[in-house]
């Protein structure tokens, strides 16, 4: 369901400096299951109690499937919710098959060899803040988040702004307009497909070689 363009989002701006909006208090009192605007100007029926937020995703008719014809969206055009086969928006059995292929690469021993760089990458995003604001999300969550994946994927260090550009654009509920995200998704796209093909021509390089 669209909703009128003059209606503004989002419902629950948030307080100062990004904290909790102060009428979700109110919320969870009067309104803990209603509809709330998206970013997209669609509305989706909310939960903001934990407890009922618990029961949903546990639910066994519940489905993280968002890409189904029909189905609200978090943003105009391209988004996450857009695209198929995203881990995080998959049902069983597919979700399944997947999860098993990438679970060893995400097990505590693994994620133990990436916790010396993580805190690098944390304390100089922490040292290269000027001035005694700090905007918590842009200046070190999305780029704690974009600069550890570059290197868990192998993304060379030249690329790394652009990667982090894209990865903003994209995979969050951002100002970017749908075209701007659509072109920032086909840039993405293009360059992944360069980079595993790298990535496979040097494994049969090495096989060759040895």
């Amino acid at each position: 369901m669209t909703i009128s363009s003059d209606t503004v989002w989002p419902d629950l701006p948030p307080g100062p400096h990004g904290t909790p909006s102060p009428a979700l208090a109110q919320r969870r009192q009067s309104q803990p299951v209603a509809p709330m605007t998206a970013p997209s100007g669609e509305e989706i029926l909310t939960a903001v109690r934990y407890p009922d937020v618990r029961a949903l995703l546990n639910c066994p008719y519940g489905s993280r499937e968002l890409t189904a014809p029909g189905l609200p969206r978090m943003v105009r055009g391209v988004g996450v919710d857009s695209v198929p086969g995203v881990l995080s928006t998959m049902d069983p059995p597919a979700h399944t098959r997947q999860r098993r292929i990438l679970q060893g690469s995400f097990t505590v021993t693994a994620a133990e060899r990436w916790r010396a760089l993580c805190r690098d990458i944390a304390h100089d995003l922490i040292d290269s803040v000027e001035g005694p604001i700090m905007d918590v999300v842009g200046d070190y969550a999305l780029p704690l988040s974009s600069r550890v994946i570059c290197q868990v994927v192998g993304v060379p260090a030249g690329d790394r702004a652009r990667f982090g550009g894209w990865l903003s654009a994209f995979l969050s509920a951002s100002g970017d307009s749908a075209e701007a995200r659509a072109h920032a998704y086909g840039e993405f796209l293009a360059y992944a497909a360069e980079l595993v093909a790298e990535r496979r021509g040097a494994q049969v390089t090495t096989w060759w070689t040895t």
